[in-house]
């Protein structure tokens, strides 16, 4: 729960999914 994704707005609401989990940088943009 400390990926340097948390620092935006997006990146809090991918944090919580678990499929960003493992692949945080490749699923930046999670629409599908």
């Amino acid at each position: 729960m400390s990926p340097p994704i948390i620092n935006t707005p997006k990146g809090c609401a991918e944090s919580m999914l678990p499929k960003v989990r493992p692949k945080p940088r490749s699923q930046k943009k999670p629409t599908a």
